[in-house]
């Protein structure tokens, strides 16, 4: 009897994964196809019985392709309960306010986030990603620095934030994160020259980001002649 009901068991378990297989080809065939509100459908089943981050996200993309977004708070608002350490979803609340013109909730959403913030290495490199994959460079720029001071690593993110000075085009500044983290440890040098390399264009002589990247290792090698790593850097300059 006990195996007859085993079996039973197992039998039950595999249709149920086929069904839930097929329902998710089926969601994301509709939503590929641009027909949201039977993705939603989907969707919104797939979420109620199993509510994943997978999910969420679909479901999400559905209702605002759809313009419900009062049902996207409130789906938003329901996933932070069970992801309540996950600060990204922050920003969808954000997104969701922008939508319905409200500048003010969207960007208070998005200090919360911020404040939220612990000292999560994971958590702080997810939020700042997240807020660079919407453009909002400067909640980006407060997530990585709040993050070195949790961290207590004021280079941490250096990098990171090297990367967003050049999107926003402060070259200068850009610049001086790198050279801070070459005061830091010498040992990056190779990957500041690296960096550097993709972004400027040593060819172009009317590239003013290149006089400025010699000024500014010069600075750094007034600022103590017996520096290997800055004389190594201005070699490098010359031989681009």
């Amino acid at each position: 009897m006990k195996q007859l009901l085993y079996i039973l068991f197992f039998l039950t378990s595999i249709t149920a994964i086929g069904q839930t297989t097929t329902d998710q080809q089926l969601a994301v065939h509709y939503f590929q196809n641009g027909e949201f509100d039977k993705a939603h459908m989907y969707f919104d089943n797939l979420y109620q019985a199993n509510p994943t981050g997978f999910y969420y996200q679909y479901l999400l993309k559905c209702k605002l392709e759809l313009k419900d977004y009062k049902e996207a708070e409130k789906l938003i608002k329901k996933h932070q309960k069970r992801e309540p350490r996950n600060l990204s979803l922050y920003l969808d609340l954000a997104g969701v306010y922008e939508l319905l013109g409200d500048e003010k909730k969207a960007n208070d959403e998005a200090d919360k986030a911020i404040k939220e913030l612990t000292g999560d290495y994971g958590q702080i490199s997810q939020l700042g990603e997240a807020f660079r994959n919407k453009n909002m460079l400067d909640k980006a720029l407060q997530t990585y620095t709040k993050g070195e001071s949790l961290l207590s690593n004021p280079n941490q993110y250096a990098i990171n934030k090297a990367e967003i000075y050049a999107q926003k085009g402060d070259y200068a500044k850009m610049y001086q994160t790198y050279f801070d983290l070459i005061d830091f440890n010498a040992g990056y040098v190779s990957l500041v020259q690296s960096s550097i390399s993709v972004i400027i264009n040593f060819e172009d002589e009317k590239d003013t980001r290149v006089e400025l990247l010699r000024t500014e290792i010069l600075k750094r090698i007034q600022k103590d002649p017996s520096s290997e790593p800055y004389t190594d850097m201005l070699v490098w300059f010359f031989q681009q």
